[in-house]
């Protein structure tokens, strides 16, 4: 894990979308999150949530994975932020506050 504070600034406008920016957030706080607690969390559809998501997963900032649910034969899948994901999002929240600082 990087030390956010050491992550060179740097704006990133695929993360400054705010519903991906509470993604990125959200992930950071954590190893992994169900697709369905980031959904519900976010307040959102299944349809925006995964839109939001795929965006991350093709610049590899997040990874997803499936497991087997243990109590049914559905599968449940699993969202975390990439290393990549992590420094790109310290990079951008220390370039908000680099603004916010008028820096």
């Amino acid at each position: 894990m990087t030390d956010a504070t050491k992550v060179p600034a740097q704006f990133d406008e695929l993360i400054h979308e705010p519903t991906r920016m509470r993604i990125c957030g959200l992930l950071a706080q954590t190893t992994a999150l169900k697709f369905s607690t980031l959904r519900d969390t976010l307040g959102v559809s299944d349809a925006v949530c995964s839109k939001h998501v795929k965006a991350l997963a093709e610049r590899q900032y997040v990874s997803a994975s499936k497991v087997k649910s243990e109590n049914s034969n559905h599968q449940v899948s699993w969202i975390s932020l990439t290393e990549q994901g992590r420094r790109a999002f310290d990079g951008h929240m220390n370039m908000l506050r680099n603004i916010a600082e008028g820096k």
